[in-house]
């Protein structure tokens, strides 16, 4: 068994850390942990597949917050749930989507595919396959959504992933803004385009969502300003590792 320590002190808060444990090697692994002392905090993270016994329940605490939110009734999941747990617990969800081989929820806002979308926006090409869309972020409070979002930085750079795009509410974007995590307004999130289907996001609409993307390298950038990444066998810089 392989083992991957990642520590990651902020440095803008004294003896504030976040710590990044990764079992089993980074990309077979499952479960990880991720501890936030300056905010006296820790999540176990792990991933959740479509077919688990697990899954049923993650789903719930998604369409739960959704339903308290927003009165929203959720029948797309993405193929891939991290959830975030305390003392056995659910705090916290999100999902992601390789966007190789699917179509992204975000790309019925859009009038051309992502990938042409990003090219054209930053005038050089984006393979699809370096795209992951984000989505399904559900959360007890804001900072288990921050310590998943961060998460998720670290997990998309050792993937080798360029860009993450997603559906971002106010409260989204507010998230983002208060991690200093720069973002590109690609889109307005149009319910039109939905049809009968938008009947089924109850008042999420008027959050102003907006279809969003982000710079993984640049999204790590940010966060190194704030944290150092440190492994007993490896440390991430520089987008690599």
């Amino acid at each position: 068994m392989s083992y991957l320590f990642l520590s990651c002190t902020k440095k803008i808060y004294e003896n504030s850390v976040l710590k990044l444990e990764y079992l089993n090697g980074l990309h077979n692994q499952k479960n990880y942990r991720v501890v936030s002392h300056q905010k006296k905090m820790m999540l176990h993270i792990h991933a959740v597949q479509e077919g688990q016994p697990e899954r049923k329940q993650v789903e719930a605490f998604i369409s739960t917050k959704y339903q308290e939110m927003h009165k929203a009734t959720l029948s797309h999941f993405s193929s891939t749930l991290f959830v975030g747990e305390f003392q056995h617990q659910t705090q916290v969800a999100i999902g992601i989507e390789p966007l190789k081989s699917h179509q992204a929820f975000l790309e019925q806002y859009l009038v051309q595919p992502i990938e042409q979308t990003l090219t054209k926006m930053i005038q050089r090409d984006v393979a699809r396959e370096k795209i992951i869309e984000i989505g399904n972020l559900a959360s007890q409070n804001m900072e288990y959504a921050k310590m998943i979002v961060a998460f998720l930085v670290f997990y998309l750079t050792v993937a080798e992933v360029e860009w993450a795009v997603c559906t971002g509410t106010i409260a989204v974007r507010y998230v983002l803004q208060q991690m200093g995590l720069h973002f590109h307004v690609l889109e307005k999130a149009n319910p039109e385009v939905l049809g009968e289907a938008k009947k089924q996001w109850g008042n999420y609409y008027q959050q102003k969502p907006l279809v969003l993307a982000i710079n993984v390298a640049d999204a790590l950038a940010v966060t190194q300003q704030h944290y150092d990444f440190k492994g007993n066998h490896a440390a991430i810089s520089g987008g690599s590792l």
